[in-house]
């Protein structure tokens, strides 16, 4: 099941990137000779409206031919991908991860739509960082926040949504009987330094991970691992995390019994590069449903913060900060898939999205194998006002083709080298 999933996913957004190329090409007078799902032997093929559309044997990946787009054949006939405008090659190329950003961006928005959101009930605080706005403003563990500028909040994502707002606030607070009004300043970047009081109880334990396996079950309150006491369910994360490939004893609450469960922590690399520890459960959350302009507003929001979060890993990947673990191929992503599936289809959904918006913006990056290689290819010949003679744009596909080659042998050494743990 869950390589049939990985197959579908993969399938659905190579289908959306290629048919983004080519509903461009249709839409600009452009002549698409074949439209191929998958590399490699054909398994279906049929023409329809002079395109050729293909499902082919290997199912990592797509492409969209043009005539015209080999600079040695051309007849400089209007249809052709080469004699066209810089303007119209750039707009065909650049549809194809464009159309990846809109899938995520859509996704979002139908989850959000339809299912809203899950958020941390109550508005307790259980730790306040030093060196933070909410550490400036007098907050204190144990404090609930009541009110934002006069609003009344219950919730974390309405406290968020009003702190969210660069400036000055405040703050209603209920401290112990009394309540006080405190003076909050959100800053333009960074972190307000509030750390919510979530309950240490078990919301959710997901199929396949190990605290199903040893036996957690929803409800569970966890009163201690180890010797370490457990107050919220931030104790909770951070012990697990900081113990990854290790054996830990949890001390749990079931209804009136107190149980010990031994329960192996799960080692799992992280976008960053870092190993943490998992188990598989759920904190305890409720769902909230937004207004469609809401919904809409943080789909767009969610998007971009996925952006954002693809280039500052490629960047830390660049720099040295972050381990090549982080780059995945298929058997990660099946991985992920079958994870995600465990938990329900919205948890699938989002990372659908999420690997949509990745694949996007990866293929943006100015790299000859990739459309952001075209593009810069393009945006030369632009500044220059001239093609670039047919034996450089030649060599210039050679070469990305053969990066190409090369970019999936490691991503697929990599993934063979974490199925056999090195």
């Amino acid at each position: 099941m869950t390589i049939l999933l990985t197959l579908l996913v993969l399938s659905a957004l190579i289908l959306i990137h290629e048919a983004g190329h080519f509903l461009a090409a249709r839409a600009l007078g452009i002549r698409v000779l074949t439209f191929s799902l998958g590399f490699g032997p054909e398994l279906v093929a049929r023409e329809w409206k002079g395109t050729r559309f293909v499902i082919a044997a290997i199912p990592f990946g797509g492409y969209v031919r043009m005539k015209g787009d080999n600079p040695e054949n051309l007849t400089h006939e209007p249809d052709e991908f080469l004699s066209r405008p810089v303007r119209h090659r750039f707009l065909v190329v650049f549809a194809g991860p464009l159309a990846n950003l809109l899938l995520g961006f859509v996704i979002f928005a139908f989850i959000y739509t339809t299912q809203g959101i899950s958020t941390i009930p109550g508005t307790a605080v259980y730790q306040v960082e030093p060196a933070t706005p909410a550490d400036s403003a007098g907050l204190q563990p144990g404090d609930r926040i009541l009110a934002v500028d006069g609003v009344p909040v219950s919730n974390w994502w309405d406290l968020d949504t009003h702190l969210s707002r660069p400036g000055p606030h405040r703050l209603r607070v209920l401290r112990g009987d009394d309540t006080l009004v405190l003076n909050f300043r959100t800053p333009p970047r960074g972190p307000y330094g509030i750390v919510p009081l979530i309950p240490p109880v078990v919301a959710r334990v997901v199929a396949g991970g190990t605290a199903a396996a040893a036996g957690l079950q929803p409800g569970d309150r966890i009163l201690r691992i180890d010797t370490l006491p457990v107050r919220a369910w931030d104790d909770l994360v951070r012990i697990i995390s900081g113990h990854p490939g290790d054996t830990l004893t949890l001390w749990i609450l079931r209804r009136a019994d107190t149980l010990q469960v031994r329960v192996p922590v799960a080692p799992v690399v992280e976008a960053t590069g870092d190993t943490v520890g998992r188990i598989g459960i759920l904190a305890p959350t409720e769902r909230l449903h937004l207004s469609p302009g809401r919904a809409l507003g943080l789909a767009l929001r969610k998007t971009w913060e996925s952006v954002a979060l693809t280039y500052e890993v490629l960047f830390r990947l660049i720099t040295g900060r972050a381990s090549l673990k982080t780059i995945g191929g298929p058997v990660m992503i099946g991985k992920l898939v079958g994870e995600s599936a465990s938990m329900g289809w919205i948890q699938l959904l989002i990372l659908m999205a999420l690997i949509s918006v990745n694949l996007g913006v990866i293929n943006l990056l100015p790299i000859p194998a990739l459309d952001g290689g075209h593009i810069t290819v393009y945006l030369v010949e632009a500044l220059l006002r001239r093609p670039l003679p047919p034996r450089v744009q030649l060599r210039i596909q050679q070469i990305g083709f053969a990066l190409l080659i090369l970019l999936m042998v490691a991503i697929t050494l990599l993934d063979l080298m974490r199925i056999f743990g090195e």
